[in-house]
């Protein structure tokens, strides 16, 4: 991924400081080792504590709701600048820099442009407040 990421260290650096935010309401649970961004070698590279979720559980969906919303409503008031739907955006930067190999057909790919393009297009039609929602790395943190 880092090929298909600009920004690598700042955007984990934002994330870091979400989970921080998060931790702060209780929302998740913060590692004891510093988080980072660390830069070695070129890299950026953060460290989080690892959940190992049990396979035998059963979801509850009710109760997964409520953890989502707690999560939300702790990103409430987060005094960070935060791109307004940053993955989403991000993805069609990844689409120009994908190309058809073994592993992913043209066809693929331009199946995923069109959804990406459909759902883009359909967020753009809701009429909501901004509301920062689950960050792509602190439901794990």
């Amino acid at each position: 991924m880092g090929d298909l990421r600009d920004g690598a260290a700042e955007w984990l650096a934002r994330e870091v400081a979400v989970v921080r935010h998060l931790g702060g309401r209780g929302a998740v649970t913060v590692s004891c080792l510093p988080p980072g961004p660390h830069l070695y070698d070129g890299l950026a590279l953060t460290f989080v504590a690892l959940e190992r979720p049990d396979p035998a559980a059963v979801l509850d969906p009710a109760e997964t709701g409520r953890s989502l919303r707690r999560l939300h409503e702790g990103l409430r008031g987060v005094e960070l600048e935060l791109p307004r739907l940053g993955l989403l955006d991000e993805c069609a930067m990844w689409w120009d820099r994908l190309s058809p190999d073994a592993d992913l057909s043209e066809e693929t790919l331009a199946r995923l442009r069109d959804r990406h393009a459909e759902v883009r297009a359909a967020v753009d039609g809701l009429e909501s407040a901004d509301q920062v929602l689950l960050a792509e790395g602190a439901g794990g943190a």
